[in-house]
């Protein structure tokens, strides 16, 4: 037997080694890149969750914030009425107006339903962006601090109701916008009440709750707009 007869079959079993060491890395291989491609799916499928969960939260701040900043037009108003004297009889209908609108609360209530899953499940990593999962693990005390300032407007608005209840005033004769009963077999004397100290005091903390909370809103809206742009960007290299 020849050198080169004795040499076939280590050649052959190298050769078959080979074959079979590739097969079992191209099978891990294949593995971990499915098990990547689920990872990615995952991830683009909480991304797109979340990025729908703020798109409804921006609707809705921007609903509560332009109530908040007609209210507070409305309370001003009503101090500048107040501040120019005696008011006139014909503003009756004006006043009643802006009385209702002043009495008037919008909470801001998000809903975050694919983050409060995520926050629960203890899963935030999986967006893969450390800045965004910060920011979305800091939203929860964000509606915390402006639940605090809503409770403060809350009470608030009950002073005012008592304050105009006091003078006799029923609020619910000064909901302006019910067109189902015409303004005059409802009208009210509020009008006159404007030169009361404790009312215009009131009238006055209701302004400044109306600004603390669009100041809050419009940091709200700030991250809002950063969540959603880093979500996108998330997004965008997942492509």
């Amino acid at each position: 037997m020849t050198d080169m007869t004795r040499q076939i079959p280590w050649l052959r079993v190298f050769v078959e080694g080979v074959v079979i060491v590739g097969s079992i890395l191209l099978a891990f291989g294949l593995q971990a890149w499915w098990e990547g491609r689920g990872e990615a799916e995952t991830q683009r499928t909480v991304l797109s969750a979340l990025r729908s969960d703020f798109d409804s939260v921006a609707v809705d701040l921007e609903r509560v914030r332009s109530s908040h900043q007609r209210f507070q037009a409305a309370a001003e108003r009503l101090i500048e009425m107040a501040r120019a004297g005696a008011i006139p009889q014909t503003s009756a209908q004006e006043v009643d107006s802006l009385l209702t609108q002043v009495f008037e609360m919008q909470t801001f209530d998000p809903s975050t339903g694919a983050l409060e899953a995520l926050i629960n499940s203890g899963d935030l990593g999986v967006v893969g962006d450390a800045t965004l999962t910060g920011e979305l693990t800091a939203w929860p005390a964000l509606i915390v601090d402006l639940r605090e300032q809503e409770e403060l407007q809350a009470y608030n608005g009950r002073k005012y109701n008592e304050v105009l209840q006091s003078h006799g005033i029923n609020t619910n004769d000064l909901v302006v916008g019910d067109t189902t009963v015409p303004w005059e077999a409802k009208r009210t004397d509020a009008y006159r009440l404007l030169s009361d100290p404790e009312l215009e005091g009131i009238i006055g903390e209701r302004w400044f709750s109306y600004r603390a909370l669009i100041s809050d809103l419009d940091g709200i809206a700030a991250k809002v707009d950063l969540i959603r742009s880093l979500i996108d960007q998330k997004l965008t290299e997942g492509r």
